[in-house]
Formats: structure tokens, C-alpha cells, sequence
């Protein structure tokens, strides 16, 4: 028989993996209440799902790009996803400022680490979430660089 699920326990583990509730309470159910062990399975279904969602179009998302204050240098980067509400979602728009800070500081190489944050959050939102480019630049023979994104793209 399988363990009683306390309303509390899956409160908790929603709150720590923002799964859905009815998900929470399924990973409780098959672990036997092991909050460890349902915290792993929502992450590796997560994860299958985010591969299901690969092939959906990414046609909303965010920009973002900083420059250095002399202009000799910059960087960009975009993030897509499926719809509008979810480009404004706050874990969104930090997954983008993340991504934005690793490339900045050590190049796009550094995109692969973001591979399973990013489906996880692709499973969390439910939507197929895409690192669709990335960039830095640097200035010419004393040039400046400048950026501009249309709002509210750039929040």
C-alpha cells in the first residue's frame, strides 16, 4: 500500500520545486513520501518533457545586452520561449540575466552549462525554453559600441 500523502508534504515540495501540485503529489506517491527522492523524479520529467517541447517554435522571449561603460565592448543575448506571459515571468527573465552574466564574463562556450537549468525551467513554466543567441563584440581601432532593444523587451 502505497504511503499517505500529507497535504503539507506536497505544499512543501511544490514550494522548493515549483512543480505542479497534482505532479508534486504523483512523485510523492511513487517514492513513498521521500521528499529527496520526488525532487529527483520531478527533475527527470521535467526534463523528458523539456525534450518533448524541443521542437516547439520560440517565438516570444527576451533580449538582453550590456555594454562596457567605455562602449569597447559588449554582449547579447537571446532567450526564447513559447508565449508572452512567460517572457515576463520573474524565474525567466533571471534565467536570461544569468545567461547574459556567464556569457559576458567567459564567452558563449559557456552556454552548454546552462542545458539542464534550462530544462528545468522549460518543465517548471511548460513551455520550450531556447537559448536562441548569443554574442560578445568588441570595438575597432577606438570605436564604441551602442545597443538598443525595443521595450519591454530589455527589463
Amino acid at each position: 500500500m502505497a504511503a499517505e500523502i500529507s497535504a503539507q508534504l506536497v505544499r512543501e515540495l511544490r514550494e522548493s520545486t515549483g512543480a505542479g501540485m497534482m505532479d508534486c503529489k504523483r512523485a510523492l506517491q511513487e517514492t513513498n513520501g521521500d521528499m529527496e527522492a520526488a525532487v529527483v523524479l520531478l527533475r527527470e520529467k521535467g526534463m523528458a518533457n523539456a525534450a518533448k517541447r524541443a521542437d516547439r517554435a520560440t517565438t516570444e522571449g527576451l533580449v538582453g545586452y550590456r555594454l562596457a561603460p567605455d562602449g569597447s565592448r559588449g554582449t547579447m543575448v537571446a532567450i526564447g520561449c513559447e508565449t508572452e506571459p512567460v517572457s515576463n515571468n520573474e524565474e525567466f527573465q533571471a534565467f536570461g540575466k544569468k545567461v547574459l552574466d556567464l556569457v559576458e564574463a567567459e564567452g558563449i562556450e559557456a552556454l552548454s552549462r546552462f542545458d539542464e537549468e534550462r530544462a528545468e525551467l522549460s518543465g517548471k513554466l511548460g513551455e520550450n525554453i531556447a537559448v536562441a543567441g548569443a554574442a560578445r563584440f568588441e570595438a575597432v581601432d577606438g570605436g564604441r559600441l551602442g545597443a538598443y532593444v525595443h521595450p519591454p523587451a530589455n527589463k
